[in-house]
């Protein structure tokens, strides 16, 4: 593989939850020799054992796991570790397999001895969707750090309220509701105010649905992902971070 070819390595990590030990260390040195970290274990109850990573990452599911099977675990993932964007491996997928993985959260299902090509593409689409969670995780995290001035302002804001009335209800004046208009969008990363104010609709929905265990399908995970893309350098650089 050419230098090109490499990944840009942050320490990424992939996390492989494989049974078959000559597989398993075939995943292993296949991840690695384009610089990934990685772990791995033989069963879903060891996987969840492990600590979460602390990296960029996706997890290498097999379909067929003694125990605890590949689906189980996807579905234990979602509750537990906050959409870590998955690949599932299987022998033996049908369309009803790979449509319930999608319903679990996976990104990507593929068959059985797969090419080193398409595994390593999965690999990268599902790294730059964990990147661009994280983003959005950081983003929700910006705006409940903000002050309370600066939320009454922002939530008039998503109201669809004008500075003028917004200045009327607290108290203000105009100016000083555009001054601290400036202030979020400087904390949050943002240039203009109609994509922040979208995607923050978008992560307070995925947030009422994860207090409802309603979470997220793959496709939803990885339209997610791609909405925060053109934000996650702005938040990696905040100081307010």
């Amino acid at each position: 593989m050419s230098e090109a070819e490499l990944p840009n390595i942050e320490q990424l990590t992939v996390d492989i939850v494989d049974d078959d030990n000559s597989g398993r260390i075939s995943l292993t040195r296949l991840c690695e020799a384009v610089g990934y970290r990685v772990r791995s274990a033989e069963t879903a109850e060891a996987y969840l054992q492990m600590a979460p990573p602390e990296t960029p990452c996706c997890v290498i599911v097999d379909l067929l796991l003694p125990g605890m099977d590949g689906l189980d675990l996807l579905d234990r993932l979602r509750h537990t570790r906050q959409w870590i964007p998955t690949i599932v491996l299987s022998a033996h997928a049908d369309v009803a397999v790979a449509v319930r993985s999608m319903q679990l959260g996976a990104l990507s299902v593929l068959e059985k001895p797969t090419a080193q090509s398409t595994l390593l593409a999965a690999i990268r689409s599902a790294i730059d969707v964990s990147r661009e969670l994280e983003a959005a995780r950081q983003l929700a995290d910006t705006v409940d750090s903000l002050t309370d001035r600066e939320r009454l302002v922002l939530d008039l804001l998503m109201d669809g309220e004008l500075y003028k009335a917004i200045a009327q209800q607290l108290d203000l004046g105009v100016r000083t509701v555009e001054r601290v208009r400036e202030r979020i969008l400087a904390r949050t990363g943002y240039e203009t105010l109609p994509p922040l104010i979208r995607d923050i609709g978008m992560l307070r929905g995925l947030k009422r649905r994860q207090s409802q265990h309603e979470l997220p399908t793959g496709l939803e995970l990885r339209s997610t992902g791609r909405r925060l893309r053109g934000h996650a350098h702005l938040l990696a650089d905040s100081e307010e971070l």
